[in-house]
């Protein structure tokens, strides 16, 4: 366990004992710091993204090191399914497509104290691997790895060995697309449940 200055505050033996307060830093302190968390959300993709995929479900699982000082750090593995959407292609009819995408990122950032409300924010990097089909067409699936930068942001309830976070991650992608001149970005909004063990 790591004991840093800024965790001490003055107090007299009385008034932390009549509280309860000496009893709850123990328990926290024997809190482990890995958490194994469960994620659901939605996908979308922008700055000329959207033309070629259209939003989606995500869910996946996330491992967490959060403790008692100031830093975080984790990865997950995101799965999400577009379904069929049909793609507007200039001079022809909706194109009916299928589409999903994979990612495993990782993340480091900085937390508040620990305290029943928490939050977080930092960096996220990481692959996604982009996949979309055309089941009317007489086409190649068309599958690209891409790599993401960008930041990690999150808020929630932290009760004992349980925590509820809102999630909100960002990243540009480091691709282009057909004539496109700019990068385009991948949005995650998720809810997170977790378990410390």
């Amino acid at each position: 366990h790591s004991v840093l200055a800024e965790d001490f505050t003055t107090v007299t033996y009385q008034a932390a004992a009549s509280r309860g307060d000496i009893e709850k830093m123990v328990r926290r302190s024997k809190l482990p710091d890995l958490s194994l968390r469960f994620v659901l959300g939605a996908r979308t993709f922008g700055n000329g993204g959207e033309a070629y995929f259209s939003p989606e479900g995500i869910g996946g699982v996330q491992a967490r090191f959060l403790g008692q000082g100031r830093h975080y750090g984790g990865f997950d593995v995101l799965a999400g399914d577009g379904g069929q959407p049909e793609l507007a292609i200039a001079g022809l009819a909706g194109v009916p497509s299928r589409q999903s995408s994979t990612s495993v990122s990782g993340t480091i950032g900085f937390a508040t104290r620990p305290r029943i409300m928490r939050a977080g924010i930092g960096a996220r990097s990481g692959v996604t691997v982009l996949r979309r089909s055309f089941p009317t067409w007489d086409a190649d699936p068309q599958v690209q790895a891409v790599l993401g930068v960008g930041f990690d942001s999150w808020g929630g309830i932290h009760s004992g060995r349980f925590s509820a976070d809102l999630a909100l991650d960002w990243q540009l992608l480091l691709t282009r697309w057909d004539e496109e001149e700019a990068w385009p970005t991948c949005s995650d909004l998720s809810l997170v449940l977790g378990y410390r063990f």
